[in-house]
């Protein structure tokens, strides 16, 4: 199973690194313009985001959107050992590089609280929730905290796969977004 996911990844790596800088703002575009309305359209609470690196799709329009609805997000600030500290994200200007290139907000740490939803990287999503992350477990530690957050992964259509190889401590999402589709997830 390891060598599979690892074997995925690489692949999914390669095809990601692809994405022009052209595309990845087309992406970007029609992203906000998806998922914006959904977003809004949840409770009135923290929304948790990731900040993209490594040619992620780039969420900065949808997340200059959501601030000026006045929506509060935060950001993770990615720690040695597994770990994410949480901080407010007020704008791509608070920006700071951090660990293995990552980006976090150098603002003011946020405590837990409600999460109305957690925006969620992958390298591949299936139609079952399921997650291929970069092995570090850090979402799936964090995803787990908050069992009644709505759960979405954010990818490029080819990220979307029929099924990937899933093992137990892996959490699932909810809801996988693309500029193809949304997708509900089928849950066993």
């Amino acid at each position: 199973m390891i060598e599979k996911k690892q074997s995925l990844r690489e692949k999914l790596l390669k095809l990601r690194e692809l994405v022009n800088a052209d595309e990845r703002a087309k992406h970007a575009l029609l992203m906000c313009e998806k998922l914006l309305p959904f977003l809004l359209s949840l409770p009135k609470k923290t929304i948790h985001t990731f900040i993209p690196f490594k040619n992620e799709p780039d969420l900065h329009p949808l997340l200059d959107a959501l601030l000026l609805h006045q929506q509060q997000l935060v950001a993770p600030k990615t720690l040695k050992g597994g770990k994410l500290e949480h901080y407010i994200y007020t704008g791509k200007a608070c920006l700071k590089k951090g660990l293995y290139q990552t980006y976090f907000p150098d603002t003011v740490e946020w405590k837990d609280g409600d999460l109305s939803a957690i925006l969620v990287p992958g390298l591949a999503f299936d139609q079952y929730g399921g997650r291929l992350g970069y092995g570090g477990g850090y979402y799936d530690r964090f995803m787990e905290k908050y069992p009644k957050a709505i759960k979405i992964g954010i990818i490029y259509p080819f990220q979307f796969l029929e099924e990937i190889p899933v093992e137990s401590h892996d959490i699932s999402v909810d809801w996988v977004f693309t500029t193809a589709l949304q997708e509900t997830i089928k849950k066993n």
